[in-house]
């Protein structure tokens, strides 16, 4: 299907409408909300460890209560989802690929597909309106529309899965490419066609070994996927790279809509590995050429060193390779060696966090 190179170098390593928010009075918000809970997990870390000197029992240890910051719980699958899909589209970009995958995606044949209520327009006019785009798509339906902030595409929620077919029949289709186009005005831009991209369910999951049971302890989180990768294409690419792939899965916002990652899981180690060692792909096809990031896919866990703390940082240097608690963290790092190491966590999937740098 495709072809990978090796290079001599190796690499390291649903927004809202702008009108009804803002960005920097939200992450005021959250750097604020960040450090209080920082220094209230110090108070409790120091709290366990004189109750360990004290002689307490490890089982009440764990049992002692955590208290969460409200604006973190109530806006943590929000913050997730914007952190690590912004960090890691900033990572690749920046980074080197350790090896590069060309070819052609495999093709999409889909009977009776069902789609998401979301879907895609690019190529917009730079000055269209609400009233516009409500002008030009409200006959299929009722919609809501999301401004990403950024000229040149929007996004249209509609109601029902009814009104998105209605508009693909209506679009000019690119058999050829697949690819769906349809015209629209603003003001100062007359039949300006646009790129509608809307997004099977089917696709967001691929099984290539039915009979294989997955292991999260071979699952690999990948980052700054391209909007035309679905699950089939990512799956093949890592098979073909890395060999062993059991499972390929996209990750979609609650419109079911793909957020630009994914999981895949294999079946050897060894293939885990050698992905996770890999860090950064570069994928080549005739239509686009994009860089991937792949880091290790992290679950709640404990301490991997002391097994009594919750263990949220990971380290993904081979002579590593763990979960610890930030005071094992410290310990285990303190020597020349291991200094440089950065940790990642689940839910940023990155070194440049704001707990990280406090280190």
């Amino acid at each position: 299907m495709g072809n990978r190179t090796k290079q001599q170098k190796l690499g390291r390593a649903s927004l809202l409408p702008q009108q009804f928010f803002s960005w920097p009075e939200f992450f005021a918000q959250l750097f604020q909300a960040q450090q209080q809970q920082q220094a209230l997990t110090t108070q409790q870390q120091l709290q366990a460890l004189q109750q360990q000197r004290e002689g307490t029992g490890a089982s009440q240890m764990v049992q002692t209560s955590r208290v969460i910051n409200p604006f973190l719980t109530t806006n943590s699958g929000f913050i997730c989802l914007l952190i690590i899909r912004t960090l890691h589209r900033n990572a690749a970009a920046m980074c080197e690929a350790s090896c590069t995958w060309s070819g052609q995606l495999p093709p999409r044949n889909h009977k009776n597909p069902t789609y998401s209520c979301k879907v895609f327009l690019g190529g917009v006019p730079w000055d269209i309106t609400e009233s516009g785009l409500q002008t030009s798509f409200g006959k299929f339906g009722a919609f809501k529309i999301e401004w990403p902030g950024k000229d040149g595409y929007v996004y249209l929620l509609f109601e029902s899965e009814k009104g998105v077919r209605g508009l693909l029949q209506d679009c000019t289709h690119d058999f050829s490419s697949g690819d769906y186009y349809y015209k629209i005005s603003s003001r100062r831009m007359r039949a300006k066609e646009v790129q509608v991209i809307p997004w099977v369910l089917s696709d967001s999951n691929y099984v290539r070994q039915p009979s294989q049971r997955l292991d999260s302890n071979k699952t690999v989180f990948v980052g700054a996927l391209h909007g035309m990768m679905n699950a089939e294409a990512l799956g093949c690419i890592m098979n073909d790279l890395f060999g062993n792939v059991v499972y390929g899965g996209i990750d979609t916002d609650k419109h079911k809509y793909p957020i630009g990652s994914g999981r895949v899981t294999f079946n050897s180690k060894k293939s885990y590995m050698k992905a996770v060692q890999a860090a950064f792909v570069e994928i080549k096809t005739p239509k686009f050429t994009k860089k991937i990031q792949i880091d290790p896919y992290l679950e709640d866990s404990m301490c991997s060193s002391c097994g009594i703390q919750q263990g949220p940082y990971f380290c993904r240097e081979m002579v590593c390779f763990k979960y610890f608690c930030r005071t094992c963290w410290y310990w285990q790092h303190a020597l020349d060696s291991l200094r440089h190491h950065k940790p990642v966590t689940r839910n940023t999937k990155t070194s440049n966090i704001i707990a990280a740098a406090s280190m």
